[in-house]
């Protein structure tokens, strides 16, 4: 749909495309707008048949963005607590619903790898040996 705002478009404009969607590649071909394209009138609208028109299809693959969240678990003394289970939840968005699952290494360090960027929320869900969550 090609939508003008406050301009009068009358027959014999031509419209060329600028931009073409992402993943596709612009039209080359102008289109002259003639007076058989004003075919239905909404309110003090005209409706424009512009009929078909076509766009290429680029392929290309759209690589998602993704980072790294990391953090170390300590305990009392800042001793770093291996073996404690943490999960990352996606909050909202393209996230939500997204769980994560990732276990403290033997320097404490968390770490869960190419996640889709987004909101996330962060909990333990088991502490090593006689700890408690926390």
């Amino acid at each position: 749909m090609v939508k003008f705002v406050n301009k009068r478009i009358k027959p014999g404009y031509t419209i060329t495309e600028i931009h073409a969607p992402k993943g596709y590649k612009a039209t080359s071909k102008p289109l002259v707008i003639g007076a058989d394209k004003f075919t239905n009138m909404v309110g003090r609208t005209y409706v424009i048949d512009l009929g078909e028109m076509s766009n290429s299809k680029i392929w290309a693959p759209i690589k998602p963005m993704t980072g790294e969240v990391r953090f170390t678990k300590i305990g009392k003394g800042e001793i770093p607590l291996p073996g404690a289970t943490f999960q990352l939840k996606g909050v909202s968005g393209s996230t939500s619903g997204l769980t994560y699952t990732a276990v403290s290494n033997s320097r404490g360090t968390v770490s869960f790898k190419n996640i889709p960027l987004g909101r996330y929320s962060v909990s333990e869900v088991s502490a090593p040996g006689s700890f408690r969550e926390g």
